[in-house]
């Protein structure tokens, strides 16, 4: 059973982002610093949306097909907050993303698979 982005917690610490990604925190830490993605709250414990977490999964997933490279990081900072609750409440399987280069405009469909292995795990952390 799909579990809606409304059922979902809010926020999620580095550990929780982590262990819904199942990734190691350094990864998370190492994609803050970097600035792919940007935590909501600072005060006290470094907490993501929920929809960051969608990003970061994503990021995952397009790193394993492109690498460690600039456009899989352009594309995933690129997703809409909207589009990625929409993704978390299984009202879409892709989203299409349109990026500026110096050729000119480039569209990429990014279809994500296993999100709900994410939405479970995200689940799982307290609201």
């Amino acid at each position: 059973m799909l579990t809606e982005a409304s059922e979902l917690a809010r926020y999620y610490s580095v550990a929780d982002t982590a262990r819904c990604l199942g990734l190691p925190e350094a990864r998370v830490r190492d994609w803050q610093l970097k600035k792919f993605i940007a935590p909501v709250l600072t005060k006290g414990r470094i907490q993501f949306a929920r929809a960051d977490v969608a990003r970061m999964f994503v990021l995952d997933q397009l790193q394993a097909v492109f690498g460690q490279t600039a456009i899989a990081t352009a594309i995933a900072q690129a997703l809409q907050p909207a589009d990625l609750e929409e993704l978390l409440d299984g009202n879409r399987s892709q989203i299409e993303v349109v990026l500026s280069t110096n050729v000119g405009e480039r569209k990429f469909i990014v279809t994500v698979v296993n999100i709900e292995q994410v939405r479970e795990r995200m689940a799982a952390v307290p609201r």
